[in-house]
């Protein structure tokens, strides 16, 4: 079991076999390491249990055996990229209807989400919107099944946050937020990372290394936060580049553990203004979620210094750049190797979109995440630098 002094200092070959991990200011037990997913279904103590997954997750998995045919093991896998209720709810029944005592999300940030809510409706709702009036309302909540989560990507971090985004048909997302979505346990195994393609390995990367930025340049941060942010953004700027272009088992295993601190630091402080930004280019252009943030974070750090948030320079420190600038270039350059210019207009959206941009996130309790005031102006300036 890793020590608390210990877990910011492994060293990447260790992750060549499975190894526990426990961090005393974070609930989820974790297992991470190449062939941590093959100790996953011996480590289910409650059966029956259910996989919410995707078919292809299941299928790189390498336990579609396991879980298809082993006993009291059950499979749902028609999740789709930014689960709307509909398909949650589906996913509830076909757990309610066969008893389960465990649900386990496996495969990317939607498939993760997808098995966080089934976890807290089973035994208790039958509909998201039940759901979350009950935690609006500031109710009591307990999860009533087991939940164990298991990426099969490197970037989302979902498998160490409490909350999960929900999609409706007209691109609005929602979210189901309380501490009884932290999962029981975690399997990361790096391994399952190793076939993603260049352009998923690029967008949920930059989805990590955001997660890691708006843990430092929010105003929630604190000792604990800021040390799993700053670990997990030296990992990610150092090896994501080799991760994408030419991969080896070492860029994998960091970029594996860099998402998993990085989702950690975010549980403790939450996203803040580029996650609040980047909602309508996923919600309505279908830009996929790393992207969009990624490009929202190199508009906040081309921002001039007067208009940059504190943070920032612990940022740039931990990527070792010299400049905000530096470290801006280096995130297009990520968007450069796969083909993607990194600009509002590239990515398909109109110049009156900006409008709506700023609207969007002045409402959003996510904008409310950042230090000093974000008002119209200062959001329109930051937008300039990506237009």
């Amino acid at each position: 079991m890793q020590t608390a002094e210990s877990f910011f200092s492994f060293d990447l070959e260790s992750l060549n076999a499975p190894v526990s991990w426990h961090h005393p200011a974070h609930p989820v037990d974790l297992r991470v390491g190449r062939g941590a997913i093959l100790q996953l279904p011996n480590r289910v103590t409650r059966l029956p249990a259910l996989v919410v997954s995707t078919r292809n997750s299941v299928d790189r998995s390498g336990r579609r055996q396991a879980f298809s045919e082993g006993d009291g093991w059950h499979v749902f896998h028609e999740v789709a990229p930014n689960p709307g209720p509909e398909i949650i709810e589906k996913a509830a029944r076909f757990g309610r209807e066969r008893e389960v005592q465990t649900i386990v999300g496996l495969g990317g940030g939607s498939a993760l989400d997808a098995a966080r809510c089934v976890s807290l409706m089973s035994g208790q709702f039958s509909t998201v919107d039940e759901l979350q009036a009950h935690i609006q309302e500031g109710r009591p909540l307990e999860r009533q099944v087991d939940l164990i989560q298991a990426p099969t990507t490197a970037g989302t971090g979902s498998e160490v946050t409490p909350w999960a985004s929900v999609w409706d048909s007209q691109g609005q997302k929602s979210s189901v937020d309380h501490p009884a979505g932290f999962a029981d346990r975690a399997f990361v195994d790096p391994s399952l990372s190793d076939s993603m393609p260049p352009r998923l390995t690029a967008a949920v990367g930059l989805d990590a290394m955001t997660h890691a930025m708006e843990a430092l340049w929010g105003r929630h941060g604190d000792s604990v936060s800021d040390s799993l942010a700053t670990s997990a953004l030296e990992l990610l700027y150092a090896h994501l580049p080799a991760a994408i272009s030419a991969p080896t088992s070492r860029d994998r295993n960091a970029v594996s553990a860099g998402s998993l601190l990085a989702g950690m630091a975010l549980s403790r402080t939450r996203s803040a203004i580029a996650h609040a930004l980047s909602y309508p280019l996923t919600g309505r252009y279908q830009v996929e979620h790393g992207f969009a943030v990624g490009v929202m974070a190199i508009a906040v750090l081309k921002l001039p210094e007067i208009d940059a948030p504190a943070g920032r320079d612990a940022v740039v420190s931990a990527c070792r750049g010299s400049t905000a600038l530096d470290v801006a270039e280096t995130l297009r350059d990520i968007f450069k190797s796969i083909g993607v210019t990194p600009t509002l207009s590239s990515l398909g959206l109109p110049v009156s979109m900006v409008d709506e941009l700023i609207e969007t996130a002045s409402a959003s309790n996510r904008l409310g995440n950042m230090p000093g005031v974000w008002d119209e102006s200062r959001l329109a300036r930051l937008l300039s630098g990506i237009a």
